[in-house]
């Protein structure tokens, strides 16, 4: 005596509860997943991100909750419904069955194809970021410590005497125990600021841009660069000269010309001329994925971009501390402060912080991603195996083989989850240029990660049917006959 409202609401009311309690362990999972992710996010840019009310998360999710479970309950309290007014008491069950049919393959289809795109983005995100993770620096930022020190404008009258101020202090700075060498710079690699200088060969109206750099002499062994070619520049330097990198003396002088003893201006044509004496290796400056490599190494006898940065390399982790450091200024100038000693090592780090976590978060949407698409194609196919138990009772019965019952479950998956992986590689190629600025060394189309995912999707839906595909070979057709 149901009435199509009642049986209706009965499977509304299942489907809501059934939510429910996934909102509930969702949400005691997320909790502690976000706790763990704040733990081991980077202390800058991440955890300014999070929300701070947990109210309006909440509210979401409940509300999240209650469309998912009137969603899915909507169809079966629809199926509901329908069987109350007799239909499934007229002999048409076979057209129900076969609407039924088509329904699970599009479920499996769907979640095959949704599963095929974040993978494909994912991976391709992925690959990008390990290429950046895998880019040379070109310096050593090993047994390295780096401290600011800013000199007030005007302390000293000249440069020559804020160069001595220097020269005493990374003389003391190499004199503690442990210490091996020191040297001052306006800026390290990986922490400075935008921005550029411009400069152009003699002979030349190009403009060619560069990173300055103001360094002491000892500044190339303590970041270990690597002299090509000419010779390091000093500090009493007969005229203005400088180093430059591989990249900018290419740069400048594309004909292929020798660049030691070449000219450049500092800033357009018509400015001063600076001389080339060394060529050093390129080193990642600004960015890693975004550095050009060009720079311009010059002494901070020239008096451009004033040294505001302290590197002290040692011989073993431990063997200076940042109190004997301080106490080496205070000593010579009371009045300054050594202010953010760091190890370079942390630099760096902090370079590649945020693609780190990065990498680590796709990497886990991706594995539940994997996850709950294993889960939903083993429940599809494990109901649509029991409510084909009385057809495969019946084929059995009249002489089908294990192996035929068997090809006939899995060519159901086979179209439908291959048909889904279709479509997913397909949308996964329209939606890839939308993360296009995010890859590196990588193209949106690789082959490779195509391939990759439609194989491990492939074999997922495979693990997925192999329990219900070996419970439909085991029917008994006697028990499959009472069915029903």
């Amino acid at each position: 005596g149901a009435s199509r409202w009642h049986l209706g609401r009965h499977a509304l009311a299942e489907a809501l509860t059934l939510a429910a309690v996934g909102g509930v362990l969702g949400t005691c999972i997320a909790v502690g997943i976000v706790a763990a992710l704040v733990a081991v996010a980077p202390s800058f840019g991440w955890q300014q991100q999070l929300p701070t009310s947990t109210g309006v998360v909440a509210a979401f999710t409940v509300l999240l909750t209650c469309l998912a479970g009137a969603a899915i309950g909507t169809w079966p309290a629809w199926q509901a419904s329908r069987h109350a007014s007799g239909s499934m008491w007229s002999g048409r069950t076979m057209t129900l069955n076969r609407v039924q049919a088509r329904m699970r393959s599009g479920v499996v289809a769907t979640q095959v194809a949704l599963t095929a795109v974040l993978l494909v983005v994912a991976a391709l995100v992925a690959v990008s970021q390990r290429n950046v993770l895998a880019l040379e620096t070109g310096f050593e930022p090993g047994f390295t410590r780096v401290a600011d020190l800013n000199v007030p404008t005007g302390r000293y009258g000249s440069v020559r005497e804020l160069t001595q101020f220097f020269d005493t202090l990374t003389t003391r700075f190499k004199a503690l125990p442990g210490v091996t060498d020191a040297c001052v710079a306006n800026e390290i690699p990986l922490d400075r600021p935008p921005g550029s200088m411009t400069y152009v060969a003699e002979g030349t109206e190009r403009l060619v841009s560069a990173w300055p750099n103001t360094i002491s002499p000892a500044c190339v062994d303590v970041l270990r660069l690597r002299l090509l070619a000419g010779r390091r520049v000093t500090n009493d330097e007969p005229i203005p000269s400088v180093m430059v990198s591989a990249s900018m003396a290419n740069a400048l002088f594309p004909d292929g010309r020798n660049p030691i003893g070449q000219r450049v201006h500092f800033g357009v044509p018509t400015a001063y001329l600076l001389t080339i004496v060394g060529v050093l290796a390129d080193i990642r400056d600004g960015s890693l994925e975004t550095s050009h490599g060009r720079q311009v190494w010059m002494p901070q006898s020239l008096g451009h971009f004033p040294p505001a940065r302290i590197l002290v390399r040692y011989a073993a982790p431990g063997a200076v501390d940042d109190a004997a450091l301080r106490a080496v200024v205070n000593d010579l100038a009371p009045d300054l402060a050594l202010a953010r000693p760091r190890a370079l090592a942390d630099v760096v780090l902090r370079a590649t912080a945020n693609r780190r976590f990065v990498l680590f978060l796709l990497s886990g949407f991706a594995a539940v991603a994997v996850l709950l698409c294993a889960i939903g194609l083993y429940g599809v196919l494990a109901h649509s195996v029991g409510q084909r138990t009385r057809e495969i009772g019946i084929r059995m019965a009249l002489g089908a083989r294990p192996g035929q019952v068997l090809r006939l479950v899995l060519a159901q998956v086979s179209v439908a989850a291959g048909a889904g992986l279709v479509v997913g590689l397909l949308g996964a190629r329209a939606l890839s240029d939308s993360v296009r600025s995010l890859l590196y060394g990588i193209a949106v189309t690789e082959p490779r990660v195509y391939v990759g995912v439609g194989v491990a999707v492939l074999m997922m839906a495979a693990l997925a049917a192999w329990s219900p595909t070996r419970r439909a070979v085991r029917i008994d057709p006697k028990t499959a006959m009472r069915a029903d």
